[in-house]
């Protein structure tokens, strides 16, 4: 199905998988960097199984990137 998709569309968007809130902004420009994204793995003949893979590690490092930036604001107050 495409709740991977969705999951990733929404993280790239700025909401915080630990809860927290996200903007329609956020999302629709997750929605479509991951569109833009989606078209050129297409378009160079990447197989499914490896956009799947490539949708988890973007939704890994997006986790990454807001825990990181949370504990550096929380230090920094």
């Amino acid at each position: 199905g495409y709740e991977l998709e969705v999951i990733a569309m929404v993280v790239i968007g700025g909401t915080a998988l630990t809860g927290g809130r996200g903007t329609i902004i956020g999302t629709v420009l997750g929605i479509l960097i991951l569109r833009v994204m989606r078209n050129g793995i297409v378009l160079i003949g990447v197989p499914g199984l490896a956009y799947n893979i490539f949708i988890g590690a973007i939704i890994l490092g997006m986790m990454a990137l807001h825990s990181w930036l949370e504990r550096r604001h929380q230090a920094g107050t």
